[in-house]
């Protein structure tokens, strides 16, 4: 969505699925967006403290108000491509990838192998819970073990600082750990949307994000009927 900034005399490139999502699945979250209750997220930024939390809220807030205004309208990309390609420059490359259903269904990464960089944009939330609803946690799993393989030194992530690949090991094992957490709750006849931070290894438990609850109340649902 946040391609309606562009007009059309910029070139938007992407997946194939990306495009048909856009002009499917995205309709209808448009229509969700506006309907929902934005009071929690209010009330939440005037008593965080973390100065990057209270930036997060902030941005989603301005991000859903501008979908919610009347004048806001969806601008499709118009190059596509089926999995992958390349744009040569003189000095650089540009390649750019989509994988099977991770984050989405038609997640892009774009990668620069002369400067080693990697923008990964949401298969990467950098040391933050990354939302697992919209897509396919295990399929992202295998995603991010195969991004690791390539070189690169700095990843720019779609949410949280700037990265190195110990990042994607650790949102694997985040995904891997919330995954057995609920499993095991759900087992035991115990409720899994009760699970706490410090229910996980030490090094995810400062993490700070409203998703937590929300991955819980998917995954809950999730494997009920899986």
């Amino acid at each position: 969505m946040g391609t309606s900034l562009f007009d059309r005399s910029t070139p938007i490139l992407t997946s194939d699925r990306t495009l048909k999502n856009i002009q499917t699945e995205n309709k209808k979250r448009i229509e969700e967006f506006k309907n929902m209750d934005l009071t929690e997220m209010e009330d939440s930024l005037k008593t965080e403290k973390d100065e990057d939390q209270r930036k997060e809220i902030e941005n989603d807030l301005k991000f859903l108000k501008t979908i919610r205004s009347d004048n806001f309208s969806i601008r499709e990309p118009n190059i596509t491509f089926k999995e992958g390609c390349v744009i040569h420059g003189g000095r650089k490359s540009v390649h750019l990838r989509t994988f099977d259903k991770a984050h989405t269904d038609g997640d892009v990464i774009v990668y620069v192998p002369e400067d080693k960089v990697l923008f990964a944009g949401d298969l990467l939330f950098s040391r933050t819970d990354p939302w697992l609803g919209a897509g396919d946690p295990e399929g992202w799993i295998s995603v991010n073990d195969e991004l690791i393989q390539l070189d690169f030194k700095v990843t720019v992530p779609g949410h949280g600082k700037l990265a190195s690949k110990e990042e994607f090991s650790l949102e694997n094992k985040y995904i891997k750990e919330i995954f057995e957490l609920v499993k095991r709750r759900i087992d035991s006849g115990e409720d899994p949307t009760k699970i706490k931070r410090e229910d996980f290894s030490k090094d995810l438990q400062s993490w700070k994000s409203p998703i937590l609850e929300w991955n819980l109340n998917f995954l809950a649902e999730f494997l009920k009927k899986s």
